[in-house]
């Protein structure tokens, strides 16, 4: 108002209202708010003005845009503070994901072949399996976590029971962590069928399942997780012809599933697989002449064909077969001499040339070749006491031992080999009771000890081991392809008959408990019977099991003569 004063009352002319409709105008804009022509038009004028006119709405945009400034400055903050927290959890995982790494696969591989490394190697594996599962929510959209998961539950499987691998024995633990690794590997494969290392992980993992439900009531499934291995490995070694780990591993299928074949009564089969195998790994090592590693895979394949050749019944070639594997783990064993892997593959191959010579009729060199093969056991569980795979070696060396030295008559030390096998095949049994392979071995051992018993003249004994080893058959199931289990039980029911009839021969015993021995061997040379007249027929007995249905023909009618002369 004072601005429009003074211009009313300014002298010159030029710089007063030029007439008083303006004064009275600028009277009428000052009473609204409004710009005045007595003072000078500015922008910031202009907007105190329109602020005074209104003055709420205006307030209500100041507070709007104040909150919109706000705003956008915590959002920043925000932003900030999630950028560094994402950071810092990407450097964690990151972190993690090392660390899993390192243990699992430097550490872990770094002590595998030592001596005394199965309890380490557990507390490895599981340790990184911990890191690496505090990962699973991100492996679904992250391939490569997903692979080295699934490296990491092959790992634990190896640790828990691997067949033919220095384990603790947990059959079941060993697959289900087989399984999980199959399962993230087939995801992988679905998801990327063309990435080539998808794919032979996926073959792995066929591999080691197949070769896994061998010994387990799912031998038929495990058949074909072999063939699809051997499959998979040949189409990768089709697609990439210079790889020699790829041809490797083809010969790996091979091989397990020749050694699964034989199992079943497939004898040509298995020596198919297992003359590929040999093929594949003559030709890496001619290219590799100083390769540990394909001249200690060429003494496993020689030492799968000598086994072969020998369950066929060509001795000889099976003796050279396995002479050969013997020349190989030994020179193998004298540059490496504290690897369990190689003194146990010169074990298993002493193992092959005592079978070799009991078929022969040789039971002293067999006999020495056992205990050789014994004495390499006992230094590996003395290495490694938790090493399940060891104490299941020796108690199959202590039973063939106690069987040759039965052959012998020596009938004493036989006993003490076979309880020694005993004991050790009762743990294990009790570790791993899925393990149809070892129940099996239990229940020939016991069917063994209560002959052995019934011989040196202990009937109560004898009668004692015979009702646990009956027990022992009866908890197992019936596989009737399966030619190794059926052959195993009916061994056991050779023993158990011939323990009865060992009884009822003596003089010892009662005319009335006679009669009842004889009848009990009868019937358990029957069920004997019936499984090798099964087998001869079917064309899959082994030449060391080819005559026994004639011998135990012969057992019966013995017991038919001795209870018509009682009648």
């Amino acid at each position: 108002m004072d601005n429009i004063l003074l211009m009313a009352l300014r002298k010159e002319p030029a710089r007063r209202y030029q007439s008083v409709e303006q004064f009275s105008e600028d009277i009428h804009r000052h009473l609204q708010a409004r710009p005045v022509l007595a003072r000078k038009d500015t922008p910031g004028y202009r907007a105190g003005k329109f602020i005074q006119r209104n003055r709420v709405a205006t307030g209500a945009g100041v507070l709007v845009f104040v909150s919109l400034v706000g705003g956008l400055v915590a959002t920043a903050w925000q932003a900030h503070r999630a950028t560094v927290q994402k950071t810092r959890a990407e450097r964690r995982f990151n972190d993690v994901r090392r660390l899993a790494h390192s243990v699992l696969f430097d550490y872990h591989d770094a002590i595998k072949g030592l001596p005394g490394a199965t309890a380490v190697r557990e507390r490895l594996v599981k340790d990184a399996l911990i890191y690496l599962d505090s990962l699973t929510h991100e492996a679904s959209s992250d391939p490569a976590l997903q692979r080295e998961l699934a490296a990491a539950y092959e790992r634990v499987g190896d640790v828990r029971g691997e067949i033919y691998s220095a384990s603790l024995g947990d059959m079941a633990g060993a697959l289900d962590s087989y399984q999980k690794a199959l399962q993230l590997r087939e995801a992988l494969v679905a998801a990327d069928p063309r990435d080539v290392n998808n794919q032979r992980d996926l073959a792995e993992s066929y591999t080691k399942i197949g070769s896994q439900l061998q010994d387990t009531a799912e031998a038929a499934r495990g058949l074909e997780y072999l063939r699809k291995a051997c499959a998979l490995y040949r189409q990768l070694a089709n697609g990439e012809p210079d790889n020699s780990e790829v041809f490797d591993y083809l010969a790996r299928a091979h091989n397990e599933l020749g050694v699964a074949l034989l199992q079943w009564g497939d004898t040509a089969g298995a020596l198919q697989n297992h003359n590929e195998a040999l093929r594949i790994r003559k030709d890496l090592l001619a290219h590799q002449p100083g390769s540990e590693l394909h001249r200690r895979h060429l003494a496993i394949t020689y030492w799968d064909v000598g086994q072969a050749l020998l369950l066929r019944g060509d001795i000889n070639a099976a003796l050279e077969a396995n002479r050969t594997a013997m020349e190989l783990s030994t020179a193998l064993l004298a540059e490496n001499p504290t690897s369990t892997r190689d003194r146990r593959r010169l074990a298993i191959s002493y193992q092959t040339d005592g079978d070799c010579r009991a078929l022969a009729g040789e039971i002293a060199g067999a006999l020495d070749s056992y205990r050789k093969k014994l004495q390499l056991d006992e230094r590996s569980l003395a290495d490694d006491p938790v090493n399940a795979q060891a104490r299941g070696d020796i108690a199959y060396s202590c039973a063939r031992i106690g069987e040759l030295l039965a052959i012998r008559g020596n009938y004493v030390e036989a006993f003490a080999s076979e309880h020694k096998a005993l004991e050790l095949y009762e743990k294990l049994t009790a570790d791993s009771p899925q393990d149809l392979h070892t129940r099996d071995q239990t229940s020939i051992v016991a069917s063994m000890i209560a002959e052995l018993c019934a011989k040196l003249g202990k009937r109560d004994e004898a009668l004692v081991v015979c009702a646990k080893a009956v027990g022992l058959l009866k908890g197992l199931r019936e596989d009737p392809a399966n030619n190794l289990y059926k052959g195993l039980r009916a061994q056991a029911y050779l023993h158990l008959a011939a323990a009865h009839a060992e009884l009822a021969a003596s003089k010892k015993t009662a005319t009335a408990q006679q009669q009842e021995d004889w009848c009990t061997a009868r019937d358990l040379y029957q069920r004997s019977f019936d499984i090798w007249q099964d087998m001869q027929k079917r064309g899959v007995l082994t030449i060391e099991n080819a005559t026994k249905a004639e011998q135990v023909a012969s057992e019966i009618a013995k017991c038919d003569a001795a209870l018509a002369a009682r009648e």
